[in-house]
């Protein structure tokens, strides 16, 4: 909570540099530990619990030098909100801000449905789909950082009214994520193999099905960059209802729509293809609203 509290206030602030280099130090730290940690020294589930803590920590002490420096306009202080002031930030940041709440009731479903869906190997794919989340969060960081660098430009264009600029910008970081998340999705589907194995997911009987399940799901991230930086562009020009209510449908309402009966129906391949189509319904839900709005 206080990392991406002090993440969105350092870049408002005028320091993206630095949430950058935050947000970069977060990863590797934990992609470093969870190596150190779960294949070396074999602590397991503490291994990966402890390599997150320790990467956030270093990541808040990160974006802290930002209060040090003269440039800084926002400064460390205690208050307590005002009624307004609260119904003002819940409002603003609902849709965007729930992601992570509508995520983590979506993990309790699907995990359940993949469990209830295959009982023999129902706890192997539970395992397949913490990997795919896990590696999600590498395409993540690419493209929250692209739309927290691009909300940083276009809130000041905002002030100044330019439509053109604003839509540079918005255009520019389309590109952008889309690049790199074709790039990462390739990536991810060249090595399928190697990244499932070494997460210690052996080859088994299922372990095809599992390869397959994950080169689907990857492919979604070549369209998630859009809808990401779409979401963060609308939050930041005011259109507020516009940005939850995608962002609730993107993370909570298509997935349970699809997920429950994909999974029951196709188990991990099913799960893969509800995230490939809730991007794709996404994406042209934006196309949509772009032409007539």
């Amino acid at each position: 909570v206080l990392y991406h509290i002090l993440s969105a206030t350092v870049r408002t602030d005028g320091e993206p540099k630095l949430t950058a280099i935050a947000s970069i130090g977060v990863i590797i730290t934990n992609l470093s530990l969870d190596l150190l940690f779960m294949k070396v020294l074999n602590w397991g589930l503490i291994g990966a619990s402890s390599s997150l803590c320790i990467a956030e920590l270093i990541g808040c002490f990160i974006l802290l030098i930002h209060f040090t420096r003269k440039q800084a306009l926002l400064k460390l202080n205690l208050c307590i909100p005002t009624i307004n002031a609260t119904k003002q930030f819940i409002s603003n940041g609902f849709g965007v801000g729930s992601a992570f709440i509508f995520q983590a009731i979506v993990m309790l479903v699907f995990n359940t449905l993949l469990l209830k869906n295959d009982l023999e190997n129902g706890v192997f794919f539970v395992a397949v789909f913490g990997v795919m989340y896990t590696i999600s969060t590498v395409s993540s960081a690419v493209f929250d950082g692209a739309g927290a660098a691009a909300s940083t430009v276009v809130s000041i264009l905002a002030g100044e009214k330019e439509q053109k600029g604003m839509m540079a910008v918005y255009n520019d970081g389309i590109r952008i994520v889309v690049m790199a998340g074709t790039i990462i999705a390739a990536l991810f589907v060249l090595f399928a193999e190697k990244i499932l194995m070494f997460f210690g997911l052996s080859s088994t009987t299922s372990f095809d099905i599992a390869v397959m399940a994950f080169r689907i799901y990857v492919s979604s991230f070549i369209l998630a960059g859009i809808n990401v930086v779409t979401i963060s562009f609308w939050q930041t020009i005011g259109r507020i209802k516009l940005a939850s209510c995608l962002s609730i449908l993107r993370n909570f309402i298509l997935m349970l729509l699809f997920g429950v009966f994909l999974i029951l129906y196709n188990g991990i391949i099913g799960l893969s293809f509800v995230y490939l189509i809730s991007e794709i319904i996404c994406l042209l839900l934006i196309l949509i609203i772009k032409i007539f709005s």
